[in-house]
């Protein structure tokens, strides 16, 4: 019998209710394991380089978008994992750009384990030679070797 492989979850999400609800969803599936809960960013770097999740659930409203700031610039140590907005609220589709995926507060949860599947088999399936860089900005622009810088 084939062995599933479990995605280990981060999830940084202010309000215990969502935090708590997307566990209970994730729990029900196999392939999802949620590694811990933050309510903040505030101890996040630490986690993630002692964890080392698969992907990162976040909630954008703990970014400030007012000053653009760039996700991956803010915990620089994403590079690895693929992340997920958590949308609780309203956020521009720039600032939403910067998430290898989205799930909403209004989604079913079949939608949510559909979206996070998603992003993640996307992610996984890029070609090394397609990894991405960030920029201040906070888009994601792909370099090709034979693209003129």
């Amino acid at each position: 019998m084939a062995e599933t492989v479990r995605h280990r979850i981060l999830l940084i999400e202010p309000s215990a209710i969502v935090a708590r609800g997307i566990r209970e969803i994730l729990s029900r599936y196999p392939e999802f394991e949620v590694i811990d809960t933050l309510p903040d960013l505030g101890h996040c770097t630490e986690r993630l380089t002692l964890l080392s999740p698969d992907a990162v659930l976040v909630d954008p409203c703990l970014f400030d978008y007012q000053k653009r700031t760039s996700v991956r610039g803010v915990i620089p140590c994403l590079h690895e994992a693929v992340l997920v907005a958590v949308l609780t609220g309203l956020i521009d589709d720039e600032a939403l750009r910067q998430y290898d995926g989205s799930v909403h507060l209004y989604d079913e949860p079949a939608q949510i384990v559909r979206k996070l599947r998603k992003a993640i088999e996307s992610a996984m399936n890029m070609p090394a030679f397609l990894k991405t860089t960030n920029f201040p900005t906070g888009r994601t622009k792909f370099w090709l070797p034979w693209h003129a810088a």
